[in-house]
């Protein structure tokens, strides 16, 4: 009986255990399970299994990527779940659980009246309710039902109640000191930004800068007739004093005094010590975000009022140097 020949593939595929070195060139295995088998030649034996360790080693080395990788996306799925959880507000009387900007009433009255004599109907943010709670306002329910326009009855204060508390914020108890009420205590928060924003346009386009700056720069309000009333020194100091004051203004980061929405505004951060920043809250707070817009605009104006006496001062002087 002729020996058959088995292709080294083959036989590495169906009895991986046969070792190279037991196989011997153009002779018969002593193994029964060999017998009449014609095994291949030593060098294409070894070249075969080559080939095979290799593959071993690089699917190994898949394998191990692969499982490297599964455990980089679930680390940075577990740090992007833990993210998100930081980030939402906790539950807790200075905290709400919903997101601050988004709206607890998407509309409600305001309390100005436009030249149709009808009052326009603003948001109010979860954020709003939650610094309506807290100093300066420390407002009660009989407070919200006021602003929101409702009823003083039993219903409505249990519905507000339930709707603010469920939102994660607490209500106060103790006495409020109405004392402290100004009628900026029940404008709406976007009501009172409207409002100085028509202050500063008022102040930006009807302001008598050019009238004030010719009398003063004239001689006939300060000093003996024909002397200059200030100097450019002077006026510099003021115009740079007063630009120094805006820095200040621009690093009030008061969520609901966004100056830079206002063009006339032009205002750079300014590194501020925790007082004036705390001032400053306090401060457009009590007027719901109407201070610091109409602070701003009045220093503008005041800063153009000084630039237009340096203009004229400037102009003086050049005609005289020309008349001598």
């Amino acid at each position: 009986m002729a020996p058959k020949s088995l292709p080294p593939e083959l036989l590495f595929e169906f009895v991986p255990f046969v070792r190279a070195e037991d196989a011997v060139p153009n002779a018969f295995s002593s193994c029964r399970l060999f017998h009449n088998l014609l095994l291949p030649r030593v060098d294409k034996w070894k070249e075969a299994l080559l080939m095979n360790q290799s593959q071993a080693e690089k699917i190994a080395e898949l394998e191990s990527k692969n499982k490297r990788l599964e455990a980089l996306i679930e680390k940075l799925n577990a740090e992007k779940q833990k993210a998100l959880t930081d980030q939402q507000p906790q539950s807790s009387s200075t905290a709400s659980a919903k997101s601050p900007s988004k709206p607890f009433k998407k509309e409600v009255k305001g309390r100005l009246t436009f030249e149709n004599g009808s009052a326009a109907n603003y948001p109010v943010s979860f954020g709003e309710v939650q610094r309506r709670v807290e100093s300066p306002d420390r407002m009660k329910i009989s407070d919200f039902l006021i602003l929101f326009h409702l009823r003083k009855i039993g219903s409505n204060s249990a519905d507000l109640r339930k709707s603010i508390e469920e939102s994660g914020i607490k209500i106060r108890t103790e006495q409020r000191q109405h004392s402290e009420d100004t009628c900026f205590t029940f404008l709406l928060e976007a009501e009172a930004v409207q409002l100085s924003q028509d202050f500063a346009k008022l102040c930006d386009r009807n302001y008598p800068i050019k009238p004030i700056a010719n009398e003063m720069t004239s001689g006939e309000n300060g000093g003996e007739s024909g002397t200059k009333p200030y100097s450019m020194e002077e006026l510099g100091t003021v115009r740079r004093f007063l630009a120094e004051i805006l820095d200040f203004q621009g690093a009030d980061e008061s969520p609901h005094t966004p100056h830079l929405q206002l063009p006339i505004i032009a205002v750079k951060k300014k590194q501020i010590g925790k007082e004036v920043g705390a001032g400053f809250n306090r401060f457009s707070l009590a007027t719901h975000g109407f201070g610091g817009y109409a602070f701003t605009s009045v220093i503008n104006v005041l800063i153009k009022l000084v630039k237009e006496c340096e203009k004229r001062m400037s102009s003086t002087t050049e005609g005289e140097n020309a008349g001598e």
